[in-house]
């Protein structure tokens, strides 16, 4: 239980809005187990994924700006990394679609060669 209550609290710390919670709830129900605020370059990531250079940023109106946002990106691109951006909205309502998304990007780049073809019956 003492673990628990330590995991819980640097959870908490972390997640920066109750969306970030339900996304990361979900992402944890599957099996993924994402870094939470990131450091690259000068930036935090929300959720990433450093071995396959998957970064997720999530999206509520009232902390993000289209001109930051516009340099972010560039910027995390420029690195290599691969992006995905969800609004709040979209995870709040299809928390679900949008987690599947990451599951479905993560176990792609996850698997080998011969894994792969197995998968599409090559």
């Amino acid at each position: 239980m003492k673990n628990q209550t330590n995991w819980r609290r640097i959870w908490e710390h972390k997640i920066q809005s109750p969306i970030e919670g339900m996304f990361l709830k979900e992402m944890k129900n599957l099996g993924l187990e994402p870094m939470i605020q990131y450091p690259l370059d000068i930036f935090y990531i929300d959720f990433a994924f450093p071995e396959i250079k998957l970064a997720i940023e999530i999206d509520g109106a009232q902390y993000h700006s289209s001109e930051k946002d516009a340099y972010k990106n560039k910027r995390i691109k420029e690195l290599g990394w691969n992006l995905e951006r969800f609004a709040g909205w979209f995870v709040w309502r299809h928390t679900e679609a949008a987690v599947g998304k990451i599951a479905l990007q993560y176990l792609a780049n996850k698997l080998n060669r011969s894994q792969k073809e197995y998968a599409l019956g090559a």
